[in-house]
């Protein structure tokens, strides 16, 4: 039995060389993407903008100057000033930085606790699966909109809550994602030799199911991050988010409403940011999906 274990564990192991091979070869698709190159480029930028916000900045995006308000884009402001003459292509940057966090650590919360139930009721099945997923089916039974709004409203407002409201929306369409992946994945003929053999079911898990249920979860995390950023922005747009005077895009959106028709600069500014990123996150998205598909040519 020791050497049938032995056997079978060195058989497993020797699976990384492929799965490098198949990195390379989905790198290959993607790159060949021409239109999911534009979005990672995007992203990329938009990253780069939300690290070196306090460099890249041109001043202090919560300086004000209401001798100059409402003016438009100058050599000195690029892109205007808003109701307070703070400089808005200032509060456009630091806004990529706040929306970028709330983005990334909404959709980590979902990510990490959402295909961690997923996997377990995917994997064990039973009453651990019939448990999670009717409580899954609770939170799906809410508009995911509302379901933030709610949890606002009992949280209340700021970052921190934005967040976590955001991120235990997400988390159900993880979990059930991830449970027919896995589902699919622990009746592979490798996942039944390791049993064979008595390799603990938590080794299984990490070794074996989880690396091979990871491809569907990293595209849907691409698309979802743009759906995070909107979410969030719409809960700041409505006045339960972000609140000024921090440069929060929905939260900028919001005030500069009454302004349309004689600074519509402003909106425009802030509009063309958000719309921006989550274009490049759902170009991106997809262009990741297309190269994961293993019935895709090179």
């Amino acid at each position: 039995m020791s050497a049938t274990a032995s056997s079978v564990s060195i058989g497993f192991s020797q699976s990384d060389p492929a799965q490098r091979s198949q990195a390379k070869m989905v790198w290959r698709r993607l790159r060949r993407n021409r239109l999911s190159m534009v979005g990672m480029l995007i992203v990329v930028i938009y990253v780069a903008v939300a690290v070196f916000a306090p460099v890249i900045a041109p001043s202090d995006p919560t300086l004000q100057n209401l001798d100059e308000n409402l003016r438009g884009p100058s050599p000195a402001h690029l892109l205007g000033q808003d109701e307070f003459g703070r400089d808005i292509l200032s509060r456009v940057i630091y806004g990529a930085r706040i929306s970028m966090a709330i983005g990334a650590l909404s959709v980590a919360l979902g990510f990490v606790v959402g295909s961690s139930l997923g996997t377990l009721a995917g994997f064990y099945g039973g009453w651990v699966d019939a448990l999670i997923m009717r409580s899954m089916d609770i939170l799906l039974a809410l508009p995911g909109i509302l379901l933030a709004i709610a949890l606002i409203a009992a949280l209340g407002v700021g970052i921190d809550n934005v967040i976590l409201a955001v991120g235990i929306y997400t988390i159900p369409q993880y979990a059930r994602l991830t449970r027919s992946t896995v589902l699919s994945v622990t009746h592979q003929v490798y996942v039944d030799a390791a049993r064979a053999v008595g390799v603990p079911a938590r080794r299984i898990i990490l070794l074996h199911v989880v690396p091979n249920a990871i491809g569907p979860l990293i595209v849907f995390s691409a698309l979802r991050f743009s759906t995070a950023i909107l979410t969030a922005s719409g809960l700041s747009f409505l006045g339960l988010g972000v609140q000024p005077p921090e440069a929060e895009w929905g939260a900028m959106l919001a005030a500069s409403r009454q302004y349309l028709r004689v600074a519509p600069h402003i909106a425009f500014a802030y509009g063309t940011a958000l719309s921006l990123l989550v274009l490049g996150f759902n170009i991106l998205g997809e262009g990741v999906r297309d190269a994961l598909d293993p019935r895709a040519t090179l």
